[in-house]
């Protein structure tokens, strides 16, 4: 696994790739929590479905975000002040989570 995005050092680039994270989804009432937990660090946020919140990530930024499930698929919608977005399609299966990340105006 690689990554290259402007900004961001190799030496972040490479731990970025080297953790295995444990990621936990809970649910109560209509407010999830998701909790990622790394050797590095442990990553809380709480959000409801269809409303924006904003959230802080790993790297201390804080962003604009928006949860939308569609079946057993959470997608995430991040938005930065400088122009710069992602989406993280997390899709759920009863053994396994996959996450694919989509970033969108890096170069800004």
């Amino acid at each position: 696994l690689s990554i290259s995005i402007p900004g961001v050092g190799m030496i972040s680039r490479k731990a970025a790739c080297a953790v295995n994270p444990v990621a936990v989804l809970t649910k109560d009432g209509d407010t999830y929590t998701f909790t990622m937990t790394t050797s590095f660090r442990t990553i809380t946020f709480s959000f409801k479905l269809n409303e924006e919140f904003i959230e802080e990530r790993a790297d201390g930024v804080k962003t604009k975000s928006l949860m939308v499930a569609e079946g057993d698929t959470l997608i995430q919608t991040q938005s930065e002040d400088n122009g710069r977005k992602s989406t993280h399609v997390r899709t759920f299966t009863p053994d396994l989570l996959t996450v694919v990340s989509i970033p969108v105006n890096l170069e800004k």
